[in-house]
């Protein structure tokens, strides 16, 4: 059976489990190579450097969000098209993105070099911290029109069904990255500058081994180099698929920059570097739950566009069930170890004893995640972005919102508080939208023939 059909016919069980397992694993890979730079950074640089990669991370997420503008729109579009039998289409959709992620990176990083001075006191970087950020930026902007264009690329392995292909991918980028960075940082003695010559390097190997597996004999959806150059219609339907992850990792930088001035107050350097550390476990803890999510949106969209309503809908539950049970036990290891994953940065005493009681708190509401994560891919798998964007962004508008106020009534606590009350707020969002979600699913499926086994009333309470 040809892998793009087996999309839609081959059992959903299995199907979630081969997409989502190379994924998760594609995300964990990265998650330990975010933790393993913090960690190299944190022993060759201490705790200015901490605070330095810090202040870089904003201009991290706002190169990241150019070039998931395209990838995740270009997902999305190119599983919906397989879904209707349109295999050229889709491969002149991911070509297109391609081309366009790395245009747009470039001029991206291009400007955030340009404003790095003043962005760096937005962010909160003394005179002392900027220094050490800028050779470390420097390398990270060079490298960033490379991230982007590799992860579209990699998007033709994901929606003509070969998750294992682009985990394959993601793990030699990571794997070059990680045994780099030793060398440049320790060996070469170039500290921070180090560790960003060694991403920027692997980024751009990661692409050129991500073209090369998916113009392979093997590979059912290959890229046009004819088709590179931007087309305005197809840019404009990626642009609206894209958008609200596009929007959501701007707001996180929003997010970003106000806890850096938030916490400021409470300890400069200290308090910076254990934001920082906080940021990075959060996100380690949550890639796991990305992996099953990212690898079910083309399955969602390729069964939305054929329209096989029951295999949504199993799909669905199988999707909330999982990244339920992956979030409590983030939560968990967050409240029993908070020391034990601060440590691992740095040894130093204040800062342990800082970020754990950070750690611990910041993450106590994750639990609720899955409740706005489920109903979000659902939408944006299946061309909704509108619906799919409200509730990512409400998430870190909340978080935004809570750092800005909290902290006057309870000090230095109030911006550790802003994490469980961000995940209160998008599970109240979410719950909202999972019952229009069962809704539309049942409905359809009673089009089919079938009675849903799951009304909406009970999908809400088993994703409660």
């Amino acid at each position: 059976m040809d892998k793009t059909e087996a999309m839609g016919s081959a059992p959903i069980g299995s199907l979630l489990f081969q997409f989502a397992i190379p994924t998760t694993a594609s995300m964990l890979v990265s998650a330990l190579y975010g933790l393993v730079d913090r960690i190299f950074i944190g022993r060759g640089a201490g705790i200015e450097g901490l605070a330095a990669a810090t202040v870089v991370f904003p201009f991290m997420i706002t190169g990241l969000a150019v070039g998931l503008l395209f990838t995740v729109g270009a997902r999305s579009a190119a599983s919906m098209a397989l879904g209707r039998g349109q295999g050229d289409r889709a491969g002149e959709i991911v070509s297109r993105a391609t081309g366009a992620a790395f245009l747009a990176s470039a001029v991206t990083a291009l400007l955030l070099w340009l404003l790095a001075d003043p962005l760096f006191s937005l962010f909160g970087a003394s005179a002392t911290v900027a220094a050490g950020a800028r050779a470390f930026l420097a390398w990270t902007l060079v490298g960033l029109p490379f991230q982007s264009a590799a992860m579209a690329v990699a998007t033709s392995l994901q929606v003509q069904g070969r998750p294992r292909a682009g985990f394959a991918v993601n793990l030699a980028g990571t794997a070059i990255n990680v045994g780099l960075e030793p060398l440049f940082i320790f060996g070469c003695g170039w500290g921070l500058g180090g560790a960003g010559a060694a991403t920027a390097l692997a980024q751009g190997l990661s692409l050129l081994i991500a073209v090369f597996v998916v113009q392979g004999r093997k590979s059912a959806l290959r890229l046009d180099l004819a088709m590179l150059p931007p087309k305005a219609a197809i840019l404009q339907e990626l642009a609206r698929l894209g958008a609200p992850v596009f929007l959501v990792n701007l707001v996180s930088t929003a997010v970003l920059v106000v806890a850096n001035r938030a916490i400021a107050p409470w300890g400069d350097e200290l308090a910076l570097a254990v934001i920082g550390v906080v940021n990075t476990v959060g996100m380690v803890l949550s890639y796991p739950l990305y992996g099953i999510t990212n690898g079910a949106q083309a399955l969602l969209g390729y069964n939305y566009g054929a329209g096989k309503w029951g295999r949504v809908e199993r799909l669905s539950l199988l999707v909330g069930l999982s990244t339920f049970a992956l979030a409590a036990l983030a939560e968990l290891a967050s409240l029993v170890f908070p020391a034990a994953l601060v440590g691992l940065f740095n040894g130093d005493k204040a800062l342990v004893e800082m970020g754990s009681r950070a750690l611990a708190i910041f993450m106590s509401g994750f639990a609720l995640f899955p409740l706005s994560q489920l109903p979000a891919v659902y939408f944006q798998s299946t061309g909704r972005p509108m619906s799919s964007g409200v509730l990512m962004l409400s998430r870190s508008l909340a978080m935004m919102a809570a750092m800005l106020v909290l902290p006057r009534w309870f000090g230095v606590t109030g911006v550790y508080l802003a994490g469980p009350v961000a995940d209160v707020a998008a599970s109240v969002f979410g719950l909202a939208l999972l019952v229009r979600m069962a809704r539309e699913i049942r409905a359809e499926r009673q089009k089919e023939g079938f009675r849903s086994p799951l009304p909406e009333e009970s999908l809400a309470r088993l994703s409660a």
